[in-house]
């Protein structure tokens, strides 16, 4: 079994669940909103997300000693690189900004080192909104910028709620690294404790859950579904702990977002 094992840690070493978890949020986008299929882009979400997390990773290790870094990770992300790229010429110009923003921002967050100058590393606190802005922008307005809609109240509560939804998927993380976190990153759980952290995301969740009252073009069953995929997530929340297995929140917490898309796309199937 330490084929298996060798294969499941790369699997999740060279980002590939969690880019898979990006995916199914845009995949879920895509659902609620009804959006036209576009194969370059469903490619060019799950290609840049693996680019991306791995120079955040990575970058740092590579500028030390590019040794240390797997020859199958190297490979993975170079291929994402260029057939992402590839795909990046296929999509409209809106989208193509809303990527290239997501990019620079990322750009400036993983390599300290080269760009002293704007390091978002320096902005203490600002993490989990780099990550919750991002992944919001490449699961949700990726695919809005797509549809002649009215940015009326029901699209800004989506919007408002994947937000929020991925902000409260982050603070698990930031529980589980709070004992070896810089002081001066100023998590949540840093700043709050873990107790309140927790306290913090449970209301985030509930708030979530209230304003589906603004939302009127989203099927009963998306919103129930969604209504479930909260009450995971604030169990996993509530249970996080420092001392929790590492997997807990890299395979499990990470993987919420994929279990959502699997119930959303049973129930289209029924």
């Amino acid at each position: 079994m330490n084929w298996f094992k060798d294969l499941f840690e790369l699997y999740l070493k060279a980002s590939l669940h969690v880019s898979i978890s990006v995916w199914s949020l845009y995949k879920i986008t895509f659902f609620y909103l009804n959006s036209p299929q576009n194969y370059c882009l469903d490619w060019l979400v799950f290609s840049s997300s693996i680019v991306a997390y791995n120079l955040i990773k990575y970058t740092p290790v590579f500028i030390q000693n590019k040794k240390n870094i797997s020859a199958s990770i190297l490979i993975l992300t170079f291929f994402s690189f260029f057939s992402g790229l590839f795909c990046f010429f296929y999509i409209d110009l809106l989208t193509q900004i809303f990527f290239l923003f997501s990019f620079i921002i990322v750009l400036f967050y993983s390599n300290p080192t080269f760009f002293t100058i704007l390091n978002l590393r320096n902005y203490k606190g600002l993490k989990i909104f780099i990550v919750s802005l991002v992944w919001t922008i490449v699961t949700y307005f990726s695919l809005i910028s797509q549809m002649n809609l009215v940015y009326d109240l029901s699209y800004i509560t989506l919007a408002i709620q994947r937000f929020v939804f991925i902000f409260v998927l982050t603070i698990p993380f930031d529980i589980r690294d709070i004992n070896v976190d810089m002081i001066e990153l100023k998590t949540i759980p840093q700043i709050l404790g873990i107790r309140r952290s927790k306290l913090l995301g449970i209301l985030l969740l509930i708030f979530n859950t209230s304003i589906f009252y603004f939302i009127s073009e989203i099927s009963s069953i998306f919103i129930l579904t969604e209504v479930f995929i909260n009450l995971i997530l604030g169990f996993l929340l509530i249970i996080s702990d420092p001392r929790k297995p590492l997997n807990f929140t890299r395979f499990w917490v990470e993987g919420v977002p994929i279990i959502w898309l699997i119930i959303v796309y049973i129930f289209i199937q029924i």
